[in-house]
């Protein structure tokens, strides 16, 4: 029982001082040791996780902190980038239906930030 509890607090602080709620039109699920939100649609589904990092410093030129890259896998396209944080990386992948929401995609990838 007691680690339940234990299970649920790790869980919060994990996203703890990131900036990654998208707004009113997303509905929060809530993975277990990651998140995702889902907006009204459907269209557009993003999945966030924390990733720990121990024994090494993270540095902003490392790969996984490029440039989000857009690729297409059947008819969904998808988003997939990392951001930086004190020893963590955060995961994002964004699942999205229409290159018309392609901008809206990086617009939030790139308001995602430390607090």
């Amino acid at each position: 029982m007691f680690n339940i509890f234990k299970k649920r607090y790790q869980k919060k602080v994990v996203f703890a001082g990131w900036k990654v709620n998208p707004g009113g039109d997303f509905e929060l699920v809530d993975n277990g040791d990651s998140i995702q939100y889902v907006n009204d649609s459907g269209s557009i589904v993003i999945y966030l996780s924390v990733l720990e990092v121990q024994g090494r410093t993270l540095h902003a030129d490392e790969p996984i902190f490029a440039e989000p890259k857009i690729v297409a896998e059947g008819e969904l396209l998808h988003l997939k980038g990392a951001k930086m944080g004190e020893g963590k990386v955060l995961i994002c992948a964004i699942t999205f239906s229409s290159m018309d929401e392609a901008q809206w995609v990086k617009d939030y990838f790139d308001s995602i930030a430390r607090t």
